[in-house]
């Protein structure tokens, strides 16, 4: 509400995607997340026991988030209940008439395939080309609030006590996931972790950063 007030009528087509990790003293790790940045954790296996990815060595990798976007259904059917105005998803080729319009548009499930594509499904007013978005949570966007995109986030709770093996916590933006799955991206971390170098973390962060862009470029 306050940055649509403070951004006035620029808030009508534009927003931002929001995640915050709060680590309590108790152990427990508190994530609230609007949009498709992610929350991933990193468990060191025991000996012997194969990592559930094939990027990773000897972690496994959980997804402390769910991306929401117009490829869950859950999250359609939440918009269409809640939307002010008629609203349609489509990808830009339905909305060409390019391709034929339908909703199945795979799981989109963090780390699978099925939400690379060049053309995500996005949500539009009816009868219209705008606002678009791929994203169906977000700060601002105020045309989109009208069809159901919301701000209110989805929370999780994970236990650090519980699950010891933990070893790393990564909280990016959807620009470090855009190209890039969990398994790879906590790959880098896992690698910097056993090199134990000084600075370990900032340097596996700038090395995300730097791979996740190199996706960019060739995508």
């Amino acid at each position: 509400a306050v940055v649509c007030k403070s951004l006035g009528d620029d808030a009508s087509f534009s927003g931002s995607t929001a995640i915050t990790a709060l680590f309590e003293g108790d152990g427990r790790l508190r994530v609230g997340n609007v949009g498709d940045s992610r929350c991933i954790v990193g468990v060191e296996l025991e000996s012997g026991q194969t990592p559930r990815n094939r990027h990773c060595k000897r972690w496994n990798v959980s997804d402390l988030t769910r991306d929401q976007t117009c490829f869950r259904a859950d999250e359609r059917k939440r918009m269409r209940a809640e939307a002010q105005n008629e609203l349609s998803f489509s990808t830009i080729g339905m909305v060409l008439g390019e391709t034929p319009s339908h909703e199945d548009f795979g799981d989109g499930e963090p780390g699978s395939e099925d939400e690379y594509c060049d053309d995500p499904p996005r949500v539009f007013m009816a009868g219209q080309r705008f606002p678009g978005c791929a994203f169906t949570r977000s700060i601002g966007d105020t045309v989109g609030k009208t069809l159901g995109v919301s701000a209110t986030p989805e929370i999780t709770t994970y236990d650090l006590n519980a699950e010891p093996a933990t070893r790393c916590v990564i909280v990016a933006s959807d620009g470090v996931f855009e190209f890039m799955s969990s398994a790879q991206t906590m790959a880098i971390a896992e690698k910097f972790y056993y090199e134990n170098e000084p600075g370990a973390s900032e340097l596996a962060a700038h090395a995300i950063v730097r791979a996740a862009y190199t996706r960019w470029q060739e995508n």
